[in-house]
């Protein structure tokens, strides 16, 4: 994967969706991060994770693509430049027991001062469901220690 990635905190330059640091992709298209977590393999899992911009006068839409084994979600985010965030949850079903899950930006976007920015990537969970629809709340807490591992 080519591209930057920031980390960032909430100060008087940043706000992040929850907590005091998130991951800010930036630099074009194709930036992102990626792991592989361990996951039982044939199980269901509800991935959540929050998209979110910074509130640094970025414009455009934002494109991301979240991956999980074979399973794909695209979203597209549309910019208010007022910081606002979206939670988005759904099903994966663990191909094996060593599931990639990666994060991508498919759009360059960029300030009124042409400086790169993006989209803003916190809370990713992956909870395990477990039979009659119960959901075992043993939360993989993927988050900033997954996102900094960049490829």
């Amino acid at each position: 994967m080519a591209g930057t990635v920031k980390y960032i905190t909430t100060n008087k330059n940043y706000e992040v969706p929850e907590g005091v640091g998130a991951i800010e992709l930036v630099s074009g298209k194709s930036s992102g991060v990626e792991t592989t977590v361990a996951l039982n393999k044939g199980s269901e899992y509800n991935m959540q994770v929050s998209i979110s911009e910074n509130n640094d006068a970025c414009v455009g839409k934002f494109e991301v693509g979240v991956q999980a084994g074979s399973t794909v979600q695209n979203f597209t985010i549309e910019r208010n430049g007022r910081g606002t965030g979206i939670g988005f949850t759904w099903m994966i079903k663990a191909d094996s027991s060593v599931t990639p899950i990666s994060i991508r930006s498919f759009a360059t976007t960029k300030t009124k001062d042409q400086v790169f920015c993006g989209p803003v990537i916190d809370k990713v969970t992956l909870d395990l469901v477990i039979s009659y629809g119960l959901k075992l709340q043993l939360s993989v807490l993927l988050g900033i220690g997954f996102l900094v591992t960049l490829a």
